[in-house]
């Protein structure tokens, strides 16, 4: 299930004063949590050999990615490199040293996981809806009736 909490714009443009959603995580799941959930699934491998197999999996997609490529796990997402940049007067003077500011990896739903109608995951994703939003709390869990 999806947690949200509503939250009113501040921002100086047509937004302010509207009232939007943000998504609130009640829980991080690394990838020994991952390796767990997956021997929970009649899974054939051992905790361990899963949580190798994913630690190298992330090492690999970083890899890939940095080397300028995407990669795609089907039902799931594309991982591609991103990048920030801030201007340059002219292209001439545009330098990866002094333009670029920070790289990551942009992350696009693929599959199962892809909007449907650009409104809802497959269209069976269950949302709940949280009192507060607390940007600066990772997971938030004064939860309201499901909405």
């Amino acid at each position: 299930m999806i947690q949200y909490a509503i939250y009113q714009s501040k921002a100086n443009n047509y937004t302010k004063g509207k009232f939007y959603a943000r998504t609130i995580h009640t829980d991080i799941v690394d990838l020994e949590g991952i390796a767990e959930h997956m021997c929970r699934h009649n899974c054939s491998y051992s905790k361990g050999q899963i949580i190798g197999l994913l630690d190298d999996m992330v090492g690999c997609i970083r890899e890939i990615c940095l080397d300028g490529n995407a990669v795609k796990l089907p039902d799931f997402a594309i991982f591609k490199p991103g990048i920030r940049t801030k201007g340059a007067k002219t292209a001439k003077e545009f330098t990866a040293t002094e333009n670029v500011l920070r790289t990551y990896i942009k992350i696009i739903p693929t599959g199962a996981m892809h909007l449907k109608n650009g409104y809802n995951y497959a269209g069976d994703v269950k949302f709940k809806r949280v009192k507060l939003y607390d940007k600066d709390k990772a997971h938030n869990t004064n939860t309201e009736n499901n909405v």
